[in-house]
């Protein structure tokens, strides 16, 4: 991580007035996690035969099991870089602190849906009745040709977040024994898949499972964003040895929504024997039910109206070692309700609690 900031000085009042510009630049690197590194293997089990009946002697049930290991070697560091501006004010006690930044990670490791083709022998009626337990010989059989479905380990996440941090400290104002300070931020962040997408329809075609898997490039992306503002307003009384905290959190919105620029088909498409194709319409007309469809409220925005959220502290202090604590959260909340992007009224509650705390330092 590299810094740097430049701070210059002038009269202002009487007192001396402090400016500072900062500016950073920081790359990180994460490696994954054990569990990403060594996922459990996963067991596929399809039924190859299932014979009932009334005689629980004859019954006959046999599966077969495929195993895939989901280890992903090419597996490596996710990357996260972070560029920001800043500008610092002092003057007589007065604090004014503003800091933008755009943060960037690319490749950050999640599970992602991927298919494998399975083949195996299906044994679905008998050739002839039987009078004892039956064997597969004893009954007529057909490939069937599907797909098996695991999660895999993959640089696949991309996050994009920006926004503005703001803090203002006021200092104590003699005439109600009171500091203030108020600090809060605008975010806006975007979700994205780095990786194409993998879908499979959920039909039938004849016996089988539907024989094609879409890959599609082009990525949803989830975009959202809020802006919030904290104040603390702290009142100490010293011949009393107490000290007043009063928090007040207000978010001011909360949005969030998905982009529509989502491909309606595929870009290529895999089969049952592992092959893959360009996507052309005209090849298959099997290749239709590859298409995503959404309805139009999956898109509309959701947005949470302002909210505010009420807190108080009393600290008593028996000497410089020891101090007591009671503390009420969330004792005033205001939480209108809301409409969703699919027309659903929703409320968001923040249950109060309260406690005590004893700090005894030595």
């Amino acid at each position: 991580r590299l810094q740097a900031a430049y701070t210059f000085y002038h009269k202002a009042g009487g007192d001396e007035m402090s400016h500072t510009l900062r500016a950073g630049y920081g790359v990180e690197n994460k490696l994954p996690s054990a569990d990403y590194l060594y996922p459990d293997k996963v067991y596929h089990d399809f039924i190859a035969l299932n014979a009932y009946f009334t005689d629980a002697s004859k019954r006959l049930l046999i599966t077969n099991t495929k195993i895939q290991n989901p280890v992903n070697e090419r597996l490596s560091a996710n990357k996260n870089s972070k560029l920001e501006v800043g500008y610092d004010l002092r003057w007589r006690g007065f604090e004014l602190n503003l800091t933008g930044f755009r943060e960037l990670m690319k490749g950050g490791v999640a599970y992602f849906t991927t298919y494998v083709p399975a083949h195996y022998t299906y044994y679905y009626e008998l050739l002839h009745p039987v009078e004892a337990k039956p064997t597969k010989a004893d009954f007529k059989s057909r490939e069937m040709r599907t797909f098996m479905e695991m999660q895999v380990p993959t640089n696949s996440a991309r996050t994009v977040k920006q926004g503005l941090e703001y803090r203002l400290h006021i200092p104590t104002m003699a005439a109600v024994r009171s500091e203030v300070e108020i600090n809060g931020a605008y975010y806006r962040t975007e979700y994205a898949s780095g990786v194409p997408v993998m879908y499979r329809p959920s039909v039938m075609v004849g016996e089988q499972m539907y024989p094609y898997v879409g890959i599609f490039d082009g990525s949803e992306k989830q975009i959202g964003s809020n802006f919030n503002t904290n104040a603390w307003v702290n009142t100490h009384l010293p011949k009393w040895k107490l000290i007043f905290t009063n928090f007040i959190q207000v978010v001011w919105f909360e949005k969030y929504r998905l982009v529509t620029d989502v491909n309606a088909y595929p870009e290529r498409y895999m089969d049952t024997d592992g092959e893959v194709r360009t996507f052309r319409l005209a090849d298959d007309e099997l290749l239709k039910s590859l298409r995503r469809t959404y309805l139009a409220s999956r898109y509309k925005e959701n947005k949470q109206p302002v909210s505010l959220l009420w807190s108080i502290k009393a600290t008593k202090e028996f000497n410089r070692h020891v101090k007591l604590a009671f503390f009420a959260n969330n004792i005033v909340q205001v939480s209108p309700k809301y409409r969703d992007g699919y027309a659903q009224s929703r409320r968001n509650w923040q249950k109060p609690f309260f406690g005590a705390e004893l700090t005894m330092s030595f």
